[in-house]
């Protein structure tokens, strides 16, 4: 999902989620999420729910899920 080409097409909408469940969260590194959420709503001009794509699952290690947390807590 390409959250800006979105966002630029339908501007008015808030958007959920926008972060990978199947790739960037179970095997990216901590600083990847962090930036991928901060894409995101930038991406978005903040009108965007951060979230994982699907549910989160056991693949994702907890360090990767603290990560995506503590970029929201950042903004």
């Amino acid at each position: 999902m390409d959250i800006k080409k979105i966002h630029d097409r339908y501007s008015k909408i808030v958007m959920a989620g926008g972060i990978d469940a199947s790739e960037l969260l179970p095997y990216g590194e901590p600083d990847e999420i962090r930036n991928a959420v901060r894409k995101a709503i930038e991406d978005s001009e903040g009108r965007i729910l951060i979230g994982s794509s699907t549910e989160l699952h056991d693949n994702i290690p907890l360090e990767n899920f603290i990560a995506l947390k503590s970029a929201l807590s950042n903004k």
